[in-house]
């Protein structure tokens, strides 16, 4: 009779099993094969900007605990559900995406999510959350045309409505306030056409509250005693 040698851990012991009948498989979907970073969107917002890998014992211990993280998986999930049905139809994302998540937390983390994001494009975010502050031009000709030239129109969401809105174009805009200013007609007729002025100057003063309530509340988490 043959036994399986007692390996020194559950990656170990996996290998050993899938060799033993001659399985092809990569080895970064083995179980236990990688960094528990590597799980994460950021490892550096769970952990703190200091984190290296490998990822100690004691920060994975942590991570066990916190009931309330979400993976890489769950992130994605969260933003392909807000693609999909648009923002706030957070019980319908939780139903089809995310059944053993709560409203809430879904809600929150797509918050901190678009934070990431606008972050990675460069969006410039102060420590207390505020945007940068708008210039005040009396005329469309006193807007550098170079930095105007950097500025692409977006397309459409595939359902559009007043509601709806995607990534794309929270991105374009809050990238071109910062260089057209308040002139939201200018803006739409440049960059979103399918959006009148009216809904562009809401939806920027959307994200300004939306930003800076997200990283208020994540500052006080990361007080907590």
């Amino acid at each position: 009779t043959q036994y399986v040698v007692d390996p020194p851990n559950h990656t170990a012991g996996c290998e050993l099993l899938l060799a033993k009948v001659g399985a092809d498989v990569k080895r970064e979907l083995i179980p236990g094969s990688l960094d528990v970073a590597d799980l994460l969107s950021s490892a550096k917002e769970v952990f703190g900007f200091s984190f290296v890998k490998p990822t100690p014992i004691v920060n994975m211990m942590a991570l066990r605990k916190d009931r309330n993280q979400f993976t890489a998986a769950e992130d994605n999930l969260v933003l392909r559900g807000v693609n999909l049905y648009g923002e706030k139809q957070w019980l319908l994302i939780a139903d089809r995406f995310l059944p053993d998540r709560s409203v809430n937390l879904i809600a929150q983390r797509y918050s901190k999510l678009s934070i990431m994001l606008f972050r990675a494009h460069g969006i410039s975010i102060k420590a207390d959350g505020s945007l940068e502050v708008p210039p005040k031009y009396e005329s469309v000709d006193k807007i550098d045309p170079r930095q105007l030239a950097k500025l692409k129109r977006v397309d459409p969401p595939a359902i559009l409505n007043v509601h709806r809105w995607s990534i794309e174009e929270d991105l374009m805009l809050l990238k071109a306030v910062p260089i057209m200013g308040n002139m939201w007609a200018e803006l739409s007729g440049k960059l979103m056409p399918h959006r009148d002025r009216g809904h562009l100057r809401k939806r920027y003063q959307v994200l300004e509250r939306r930003v800076k309530a997200t990283v208020s509340r994540a500052e006080k988490e990361a007080n907590k005693p």
